[in-house]
């Protein structure tokens, strides 16, 4: 079993709630969102609070001061990161008028193990709802994770050193069972095998994309890494594990982890039965029967691994 914060891990996509103020019947619309990429303790684990008046109210700048946050970890313990100095004049929020602010939390999470963390914005009258995701802290290098197959398990590992917002974004992927049923839609011997689409057939993702991360890993067999479009900052969900030697890759794609066990069973799943791939016409790359992910669990590596 994993502990626990990896395993709460939410989708970082945007969370928006409103609020209404509780004088005057000024209403102000709150939202409150986690724009990190993934969410590590003592990194850039940030929040955007945005704030919108239709018919103005005055407010202190203080209101999108870090100050305004408070954090729950899962211990019940309630993180508020700075009491002082906050600025009290006033300025208006005009008619129709949307102000937010980004602010980093992470340096102020100072974490041990894996958390379930919980967020919200405060200020007098006015609140946001409450929005929840999981904080681990590195390193991710003692995780691996177990893909099963229905031919089939392959373990695989992570280079948080080269790719640690890739790996995480895999890594929370994977516990929050977004692949779990999902298949392996495009397979060439001697090349790759790709899965991760929700659509089955590589047209799909998370709904959002994340930043490349090339390095210096070469696409060797067993490399985990990740698909994407054109554009090099398109991937999100579907990756691939490369069959054979693919020196064209490197520095191309964003290499995240390697198989550790498995072998075998990416020989299978290569060799299954292809037909015209009808987004790739030059490439008999979609099986007739597509391998699906029964699921995949995250896992601490034994000690001495």
């Amino acid at each position: 079993m994993l502990i626990m914060g990896i395993r709460s891990t939410l989708a970082l996509c945007a969370f928006f709630f409103l609020a209404a103020a509780a004088q005057g019947g000024d209403e102000v619309d709150v939202s409150l969102e986690l724009v990190s990429p993934t969410a590590m303790a003592g990194e850039d684990v940030r929040l955007k609070i945005t704030l919108h008046s239709e018919s103005g109210r005055g407010l202190a700048p203080a209101m999108l001061d870090s100050a305004c946050f408070r954090v729950e970890l899962s211990e019940g313990d309630v993180i508020t990161p700075r009491k002082e100095g906050l600025k009290k004049s006033t300025v208006n929020l005009g008619k129709n008028v949307t102000i937010s602010r980004t602010v980093n939390l992470g340096p102020l999470l100072e974490v041990k193990g894996c958390q379930t963390v919980r967020a919200w914005w405060e200020y007098k009258d006015l609140s946001s709802e409450k929005i929840s995701f999981g904080l681990f802290e590195w390193p991710l290098d003692r995780v691996e994770i177990v893909i099963e197959t229905e031919m089939g398990n392959m373990v695989a590992e992570f280079f948080p050193d080269k790719a640690p917002r890739t790996a995480g974004n895999f890594v929370r992927l994977a516990e929050e069972g977004f692949y779990d049923g999902l298949c392996f839609h495009r397979v060439v011997p001697g090349f790759m095998i790709q899965g991760g689409c929700p659509n089955g057939e590589g047209t799909g993702g998370p709904g959002y994309t994340i930043a490349a991360e090339f390095n210096d890993t070469h696409h060797e067999k067993g490399i985990l890494s990740m698909a994407r479009g054109e554009n090099v900052d398109s991937a999100g969900s579907q990756f691939f594990v490369v069959h054979a030697d693919s020196p064209h890759l490197d520095w191309n794609y964003t290499a995240f982890g390697k198989l550790v066990s498995g072998f075998d069973v990416l020989d299978k799943i290569v060799a299954v039965e292809t037909t015209v791939n009808p987004y790739i016409a030059s490439e008999q790359s979609r099986p007739v029967k597509p391998p699906r992910i029964i699921k995949m669990t995250t896992r601490l590596k034994k000690d001495g691994d």
